[in-house]
């Protein structure tokens, strides 16, 4: 079980997709709106496909590439080519997937902006917080490097120390080497080294995040678990920074 005493931890690092940020909107809908907004007609497609259909190529193309094609066909066109297929199986008349190339170049880009994106309540304090008492942050992400505009366009990238993307680093998380870079990281910011036992990660997956960051030898914190009787689990981040606030969790 995790302490309620933070203050031995050094370092903190966040997950981002469904940590800090989530999406205005669901994919599918994102999907169609840029689809039409692109020239294709609505009804021409079966909304209730894209979703499902998204979900199996993901898995498919983590799978076949990767860490987003890091060592193969790159970020762009693993995106792209995920994008082009899932529309292609939602269109009514099963239309070629590169008839769909233009739309998946606006959604690369727009996924990289606000404009797609939402904090989660409690993220600008939580980050505060931990920065106000003297810990350095950072950000693990199994992303792209489309991850700085993006948080830039939040307003978010200079709160944190570092940022570690996956793609940037050629390891995904749950593998340790990229927590130990995280490690590395955090020495280049202090004259001192910080050792796993000083360090937390915060997510919101188990297999990723909570089991990553324990195997790496942290501690790890589970955001959007509704398991009361594990101390190491929040219901949202906004549950976590009022136990910070409240003095239930001492940094």
């Amino acid at each position: 079980m995790l302490s309620r005493n933070l203050k031995r931890f050094k370092l903190v690092t966040f997950d981002c997709t469904n940590t800090l940020l989530y999406f205005k909107i669901p994919v599918h809908q994102q999907y169609l709106k840029v689809a039409v907004e692109s020239g294709h007609k609505r009804e021409d497609f079966d909304e209730t496909k894209i979703y499902p259909s998204f979900k199996k190529h993901f898995k498919e193309s983590k799978v076949k590439f990767p860490n987003f094609g890091r060592q193969s066909i790159g970020f762009e066109s693993w995106w792209s080519t995920l994008v082009q297929n899932v529309l292609s199986d939602a269109h009514r008349e099963k239309r070629k997937p590169e008839e769909f190339n233009k739309v998946a170049d606006t959604l690369i880009k727009l996924y990289e902006t606000k404009k797609c994106w939402n904090k989660y309540d409690g993220c600008d304090e939580t980050i505060k917080s931990l920065k106000h008492h003297g810990k350095l942050v950072g950000i693990i992400s199994n992303f792209d490097p489309r991850l700085h505009h993006l948080l830039r366009d939040m307003n978010l990238h200079n709160n944190f120390d570092f940022i570690i993307t996956s793609y940037e680093a050629n390891i995904e998380k749950p593998d340790r080497k990229i927590f130990e870079l995280a490690l590395e990281k955090s020495l280049a910011q202090k004259w001192d080294m910080i050792y796993p036992s000083e360090s937390l990660h915060i997510g919101n997956e188990i297999s990723t995040d909570y089991e990553g960051a324990m195997n790496a030898g942290w501690s790890s914190v589970l955001i959007g678990n509704d398991d009361q009787g594990n101390k190491n689990c929040f219901k949202s981040l906004r549950d976590f920074y009022d136990a910070i606030n409240s003095k239930e969790i001492e940094l």
